[in-house]
């Protein structure tokens, strides 16, 4: 059977170019949906191809990476790929990335077009007033919703244990992570083929972080300044796995919190001249992590503040 797992592209928020919203928007909530379908399933259900919406050179990789740690078939299909639908079963992934956004505390959770987006998103078919019922109940809503994550992440664990992948991490373990953001790729500069340019630290980055870094480890504290974007997906997880938190500006390298212990401290610093809702707040708050947030004034390249970090991490 071949099951075509369609990015929604109807929100008009955020990119499946860019590795958040690709994992929380796409490839994690696709992973609980793939789950959902291989479970109890006979041998012959491996015969499935999942087609995949291609998110670009560079979260493709990522995609096929994860897929091919599942062992599961998975094509890429280019948006200017001609197939043929009906040979397949259409099945619109929901955006993890937009529920975490409904999830913060100001957010109007129960409005009748809202639950019943959602109510079909978690357990699909038709929506019906028991459902209704259900997710009127916040608490049932995030219990639901924080269930599926666990139960996507503790699978992924149990499947990078298996395959041995040999990881050198002793740099990293119970350290906290001063994330460095990574170069700009030619892909997502202007003439690239990106649909929405902008990447990496050309974006925005921390400035003066080595100073910070030699403030905290004279008072002891274990500091290792860490780029994921240069790492396998596997490698990542197994970082993140094994620290003990997380400092960093605001950016796309916190997708991987999923990965990390509950009570793991979370620092991030928040631009002035971002007026979006931290997704990563609501994260936290599902994943019983400590989050912290440093608001700046200056720009998207702010300098990072030692002493500020001690108040936190000490």
């Amino acid at each position: 059977m071949k099951y075509y797992l369609k990015f929604d592209e109807n929100r008009f928020y955020g990119s499946r170019e860019h590795f958040f919203h690709l994992m929380w928007g796409y490839l994690l909530p696709a992973l609980n949906v793939i789950r959902q379908l291989e479970s109890g399933k006979s041998p012959q259900s491996k015969a499935n191809v999942y087609l995949f919406d291609s998110c670009g050179p560079i979260m493709d990789g990522v995609l096929l990476e994860m897929m091919s740690l599942y062992n599961y078939t998975c094509i890429i299909i280019d948006s200017k790929q001609i197939f043929n639908k009906g040979e397949c079963k259409f099945i619109l992934i929901p955006r993890w990335d937009i529920w975490l956004d409904y999830l913060h505390p100001e957010k109007i959770l129960s409005k009748s077009l809202l639950i019943k987006k959602i109510a079909v998103q978690i357990f699909g078919g038709k929506f019906n007033k028991v459902l209704f019922g259900i997710l009127i109940d916040r608490q049932k809503f995030e219990l639901t919703f924080t269930n599926a994550l666990l139960a996507v992440k503790r699978n992924t664990f149990e499947l990078l244990v298996k395959s041995n992948i040999d990881q050198d991490l002793g740099v990293y373990c119970d350290s906290y992570l001063l994330l460095k953001r990574s170069i700009q790729p030619e892909y997502y500069k202007e003439g690239g083929g990106a649909k929405k340019l902008s990447y990496g630290s050309a974006r925005r980055d921390l400035s003066e972080a080595d100073k910070a870094v030699e403030l905290l480890l004279s008072y002891n504290i274990p500091v290792k300044v860490y780029e994921p974007g240069v790492d396998s997906l596997a490698k990542q997880i197994w970082v993140f796995k094994n620290c003990k938190g997380l400092i960093g500006i605001r950016g796309a390298e916190f997708a991987n919190m999923i990965w990390m212990s509950p009570k793991s401290k979370i620092v991030m610093v928040q631009p002035s001249n971002m007026n979006a809702f931290p997704l990563q707040k609501s994260l936290a708050r599902l994943l019983d992590q400590e989050y912290y947030q440093i608001e700046t004034s200056e720009g998207s390249y702010p300098k990072l503040n030692g002493e500020l970090l001690l108040k936190y991490l000490r």
